[in-house]
């Protein structure tokens, strides 16, 4: 069979993907984000991200961690609010990001144990 009669048989199908690059904590979570395009169960977590109306799973995983950050996502989802960036100092961002990192570990870690269950 030749290379073009096996470029034929292809079939590209569309995957839906959230993506970190218009989200509400875009860049100013670089620990989070590495640790979070690492994890297998990165999928469930956009599945869920996107059930609750975020568009991305660091928002949500972000909002979920502290809610008080809610109003400020939807806030700029709408075109309202500013990002996280210019809102808070980059210390206290600093110090989020490893939370989130470690959360991110947290949630992985239950994921696998469920999955072996």
């Amino acid at each position: 069979m030749n290379w073009y009669k096996k470029a034929q048989s292809l079939r590209l199908t569309p995957d839906q993907h959230l993506s970190v690059s218009d989200s509400y904590s875009e860049s100013v979570f670089p620990n989070a984000e590495n640790r979070l395009e690492k994890v297998s169960s990165q999928k469930i977590l956009e599945q869920f991200a996107d059930e609750k109306g975020y568009r991305s799973s660091l928002d949500y995983i972000l909002c979920s961690l502290y809610p008080e950050m809610e109003k400020f996502c939807r806030d700029y989802y709408g075109g309202a609010g500013k990002k996280l960036k210019d809102l808070f100092p980059a210390k206290e961002l600093d110090r989020i990001d490893t939370i989130l990192e470690k959360a991110i570990v947290v949630f992985e870690t239950k994921y696998q144990i469920e999955l072996t269950k």
